[in-house]
């Protein structure tokens, strides 16, 4: 509704501000809306007039069809029969042990992967949820979600997925069995981080109210509450599942939480603007990716920061590869790779183009 409204005054002569009250949407969080809805300004929405706004949005909603997979990627015309493949076609193949890259249209911002098969990616400009079948390396098809999705997670069983809908104030519940959306849940402020618990009965979330909530996995009901000191953007949750932690970026803090009965037990105040968050497998360590100064290393024993790399351009999301030998954290123009052993870190860069693997 709020979207409709703004484009519907693009071409008047109205500005954003008059038009955001009939909204009930608060004209800075309006203005966002629309930009990132549109990919343009406000100003070059006025600029550009009614018409072109509205196919400049129809055409981030629906693309064509040609430019979502490489070529590599579309299915081929088979006979009855799959004739014999010639000696050097191996040479063009893409196996798929290798990475590849494929084209998403829509702004894809968060991703969830069940097992071997399945991962959703949401497109905050396209409304959607994408699937990506992890067996062929295609996209299959997009469940229509609301205005912003943004993270995802799947349950402990794989047969349902929460999305954040971020300009809606809802979480979105998906089968991911049939790939349909069935429930939504209301939730206080624009949520974006969710995290569920180990046994799959709640679902943390965070919200721009400053809150981190705790939600029945089955039902939406709220279980319970915290006041944070900013706005989360990343949760993770200790190898023992009994404690949550909670980065609140510009309170330059990261909270640990009990996770059962939603208490505050340390804070580690580490400066700058704490974001992604990594807990070692044994427990011990807690890895910050800090968006003012690169990366702070927690020793979850003695609540002290014990490391700590600096880089002039900070880093924002984190995660550990699957042999739990490497970090990876994305930094603006390239992605660091830290060799984690025993809390000591040695940065190496590795490109971004055309793809990026784990070793």
């Amino acid at each position: 509704m709020g979207v409709r409204v703004l484009l519907d005054g693009a071409g008047r002569c109205g500005g954003g501000a008059s038009l955001a009250p009939q909204t009930h949407i608060e004209i800075a969080s309006a203005y966002r809306l629309v930009r990132r809805v549109t990919g343009h300004c406000w100003k070059e929405l006025r600029r550009a007039g009614t018409s072109e706004v509205i196919r400049w949005f129809q055409y981030r909603t629906h693309p064509p069809r040609s430019i979502r997979q490489p070529f590599w990627s579309q299915p081929s015309v088979r006979a009855a029969a799959p004739p014999a493949r010639p000696a050097n076609s191996a040479a063009g193949a893409v196996p798929q042990s290798q990475p590849r890259r494929l084209a998403l249209p829509g702004a894809p911002y968060g991703i969830a992967v069940r097992g071997r098969d399945l991962a959703y990616i949401t497109r905050g400009r396209a409304a959607s949820v994408e699937r990506l079948d992890l067996t062929s390396g295609r996209l299959t098809g997009s469940t229509f979600i609301g205005c912003t999705p943004s993270c995802v997670t799947f349950d402990p069983s794989g047969s349902r997925a929460y999305v954040s809908v971020h300009y809606l104030d809802e979480i979105a519940v998906i089968d991911s069995t049939r790939h349909v959306l069935i429930q939504t849940w209301p939730v206080p402020g624009d949520p974006l981080p969710v995290l569920l618990s180990r046994n799959g009965h709640t679902l943390f979330v965070t919200t721009n109210e400053d809150r981190l909530l705790a939600l029945s996995a089955m039902t939406g009901r709220v279980l319970g509450s915290i006041r944070l000191p900013a706005t989360s953007h990343h949760l993770a949750l200790h190898p023992a599942a009994n404690r949550l932690y909670v980065a609140t970026r510009a309170a330059g803090s990261v909270l640990e939480v009990d996770a059962s009965r939603l208490r505050v037990l340390r804070t580690f105040n580490l400066g700058g603007w704490p974001q992604g968050l990594v807990v070692s497998p044994d427990g011990m360590t807690l890895y910050v990716a800090n968006e003012h100064h690169g990366l702070d290393v927690i020793g979850l024993g003695s609540g002290k920061c014990v490391a700590r790399l600096e880089d002039e351009t900070g880093s924002v999301a984190l995660a550990m590869s699957p042999d739990q030998r490497f970090l990876y954290t994305v930094w603006i123009y390239s992605v660091l790779c830290g060799l984690c052993c025993g809390g000591s870190i040695r940065p190496a860069y590795v490109s971004l183009t055309p793809f990026v693997t784990v070793p």
